[in-house]
């Protein structure tokens, strides 16, 4: 699917404010995200969109220039939900409590499930604007970016665990294992490896020093020759 712009992704002409127009607004998305899901993207088409949502094709035009605008509306939507629910789970769940490996393995399961979820949208217009809905640079409720706040989050788990691992300067630790993290994040994302959470935790574990489980691959049960 050729992308219909090549400077950003395109946005919408105008936002809804009447129940009425409220309504078309979240039909058109409704229908789109309906037609990525069960035909791909390749069959996403305003016309089809119309027809689903029972609407004109001037009426869709009206909010949205094109195609790729709809879907970078629904990956908007998306990166909101995400957002969300990184503040529900951080008044339920307290990773700084656990373990460095365990938590530094959740932290990236964590990353790589919110691309999962942005690329199944639409992968080819998500990774060609990928900062445009990078989580990292979004700002929380409370105002630091998302970046930011799992840098403090990785400082208060390494000074819990100091004596778990191999760094003096804490600070600069934190920083670090969160860059390395949103690299691999990025560098994985995708991977099938089942394994692929453990690895990264462990690679990064290695560079604060800080013990980690033994790998449970399953070995070959193959006779030796």
């Amino acid at each position: 699917m050729a992308l219909d712009s090549e400077v950003g992704p395109p946005r919408v002409r105008r936002r809804p404010r009447q129940p009425r127009s409220i309504a078309l607004f979240r039909a058109v998305l409704t229908s789109a995200r309906e037609v990525l899901e069960t035909e791909g993207p390749e069959q996403l088409t305003l016309r089809r969109v119309a027809k689903r949502a029972g609407v004109g094709l001037g009426s869709i035009y009206h909010y949205f220039p094109s195609k790729d605008a709809i879907v970078t509306e629904l990956l908007e939507e998306e990166v909101e939900h995400i957002c969300s629910d990184i503040e529900s789970m951080a008044s339920e769940v307290h990773l700084e409590s656990l373990e460095p490996f365990e938590a530094i393995r959740e932290l990236v399961s964590l990353g790589l499930a919110q691309r999962a979820r942005l690329a199944a949208i639409h992968a080819e217009l998500f990774g060609a604007f990928e900062e445009r809905f990078d989580i990292t640079l979004r700002r929380s409720p409370k105002g630091p970016r998302y970046h930011d706040v799992t840098v403090g989050w990785v400082r208060e788990l390494l000074e819990r665990n100091k004596h778990r691992v191999g760094v003096d300067d804490l600070d600069a630790a934190a920083v670090r294992v969160v860059q390395m993290a949103e690299a691999l994040i990025r560098a994985f994302a995708g991977s099938r490896d089942k394994d692929v959470c453990d690895d990264i935790a462990r690679a990064i574990c290695g560079y604060i020093g800080s013990r980690v489980p033994a790998p449970t691959r399953l070995e070959s049960t193959a006779p030796l020759n």
